[in-house]
């Protein structure tokens, strides 16, 4: 043998290594990241990794069989390069979506903020007017013209501050307010119009004139109304009994005007004429043109129709005879006086008849003219004052508002006086006797 040679028995080979029997290599540790290594850019996006196999742990060196067993050393601490591992980004489908979602979420934000900012909202207006009823009213905004009603609603205005005005005769009155988006703004506006006085002023010398304006109640006259509107109106005029005829007057009122018409006549259909006879053994007869009828000396008036033509005539023994035709004034009663002329002697002063525009005299006389001085010679003057004021009647002739002073032949005259207090008239006859180069005065109190 070789031992008893003294040579050395040949190593015994290697043990082999039993899989069932080996003891499993250390579990690998966990890759570990290089504490340097980035895993996002500045993006927020991860930067692509390499994956890093794990080192295998070296396999122990072959041991006798009787040797003891050698504990596996420790494997070497890998280098940190080693460590790193890079992980590849999965997909980037979802971050993108929550990203244009979010993105299209703060557009919609901001487009409902801007429409919600813009939508257009609405002005309220009511106008107060103190003034006369029916005044018209313009509402303007902005300075343009929206509406002319006291009350109004403007809808579809911007949001920001504007002007409203509104206009209401000579009177207007402004005011801004600001429109909130999507709500209403109230303008509350007064407006002060001072009246302004639109009518008619009537009078007339004839008694119991009534008119109607527009198809209104009858009132007599005189009237002041300044309550009209401006434009056009009528003014009906109706006389009493039935002896006056109808009268339509036609006016146009501009705004503020008060139309006067301060001499009203109404035709006369009748005339209730009174025949005086100053002449003793006076007779006359009144001839309408197809019969004559003979005139009685009884004071009785007799009713004569205008429509027709009378002629008067008179005689008298010692006296001259004379033919008068008669002619019709305004007023529904008159007197005529009947005085002849003595046959060879001046015809005498014939005195303006009462009441009455028509006087049968053998000679005209002129028609006196008003003045405020006594005339001195053959001619006397006539003061007349009434309480309240009135319009009167000289004579049957029209002579204005008292007070006034005229100048009259001498002898009686008659004085008819008419005031309007309301609805009531008031009316008052009186006479008076007026001497050459004196002044006669009358003072009447119209009511009782």
């Amino acid at each position: 043998s070789r031992s008893s040679r003294g040579v050395p028995p040949p190593p015994s080979p290697p043990p082999q290594s039993n899989p069932m029997m080996a003891a499993p290599p250390p579990p690998a540790p966990p890759p570990q990241s290089h504490p340097l290594a980035a895993t996002q850019n500045s993006g927020g996006a991860p930067f692509p990794q390499t994956m890093v196999a794990p080192m295998t742990a070296p396999m122990p060196a072959p041991q006798p069989i009787n040797a003891p067993p050698q504990v596996a050393p420790a494997a070497p601490a890998r280098p940190v390069a080693d460590a790193t591992q890079v992980i590849r980004p999965k997909s980037g489908g979802s971050a993108g979506l929550i990203i244009g979602a979010l993105v299209l979420a703060a557009a919609a934000g901001v487009g409902a903020f801007f429409w919600m900012s813009a939508r257009p909202g609405n002005v309220l207006v009511n106008v107060e007017v103190k003034g006369p009823k029916g005044t018209k009213v313009s509402v303007s905004l902005d300075g343009t013209e929206k509406c002319t009603d006291s009350t109004c609603r403007i809808e579809g205005i911007s949001p920001g501050a504007h002007t409203v005005k509104a206009v209401a005769g000579d009177v207007e009155k402004k005011a801004t307010i600001n429109v909130e988006p999507g709500k209403d703004a109230i303008a509350n506006l007064t407006l002060e119009v001072a009246s302004k006085k639109t009518g008619v002023k009537l009078a007339s010398s004839q008694t119991g004139i009534k008119v109607e304006i527009d198809g209104g109640s009858p009132r007599a006259l005189p009237v002041e109304d300044d309550t009209l509107k401006p434009g056009d109106h009528t003014l009906k005029f109706t006389g009493p009994g039935g002896r006056y005829g109808t009268k339509e007057v036609k006016v146009t009122l501009e705004d503020g005007q008060i139309k006067t018409l301060d001499e009203v006549k109404l035709p006369l259909k009748s005339v209730k004429t009174k025949f005086v006879f100053l002449t003793k053994g006076t007779k006359a007869f009144l001839d309408d043109g197809s019969k004559k009828s003979e005139l009685k000396d009884d004071g009785q008036p007799i009713e004569l129709d205008t429509t027709k033509s009378y002629t008067v005539t008179a005689t008298a023994p010692g006296h001259e005879d004379f033919s008068k035709k008669i002619e019709f004034g305004d007023e529904p009663d008159q007197a005529v006086k009947l005085e002849l002329a003595e046959k060879g002697k001046a015809t005498p002063p014939t005195p303006t008849p009462p009441p009455g525009p028509v006087a049968v005299k053998p000679t005209p006389t002129p028609t006196p003219t008003p003045t405020p001085t006594p005339a001195a010679g053959g001619e006397g003057s006539l003061f007349v004052n009434t309480l309240p004021a009135s319009a009167c009647v000289v004579d049957g002739t029209p002579r204005g508002k008292t007070p006034f002073t005229i100048k009259l032949s001498p002898g009686s005259h008659s004085i008819t006086c008419v005031a309007k207090d309301g609805d009531e008239t008031l009316k008052k006859s009186a006479s008076a006797n007026v001497n050459a180069g004196e002044t006669a005065k009358v003072i009447l109190k119209l009511r009782d």
